[in-house]
């Protein structure tokens, strides 16, 4: 099992949406790229072991919609929010593990 490590943004914070890109192509397995939507295309999704979180999460990611380019975070993103509360700020690092 990889683990990424992902900062934490002050945008981050704001938005509850991580940016993956320092993840890189590799990462994460190219059937977890889903659609711009829920309706048009779910990815398969990946299941995220955030550290600070006592459970795992099941995401995928999106693309844009007039692009088609990787959107660089997870589609879901309610988990961010929990992530917060314990204690992360701007700057600090996340360590996740995908599989």
């Amino acid at each position: 099992m990889e683990t990424a490590v992902i900062e934490l943004t002050a945008s981050a914070i704001k938005e509850h949406r991580l940016d993956i890109r320092a993840c890189g192509n590799e990462f994460f397995p190219i059937d977890a790229i889903g659609g711009s939507s829920k309706k048009i295309r779910i990815g398969n999704p990946v299941t995220l072991i955030p550290q600070g979180l006592s459970r795992s999460v099941k995401t995928d990611i999106p693309i844009d919609k007039r692009s088609g380019r990787i959107r660089w975070f997870f589609r879901e993103r309610s988990w961010v929010g929990d992530l917060i509360k314990i204690n992360y700020r701007p700057g600090r690092y996340l360590s996740t593990s995908a599989f």
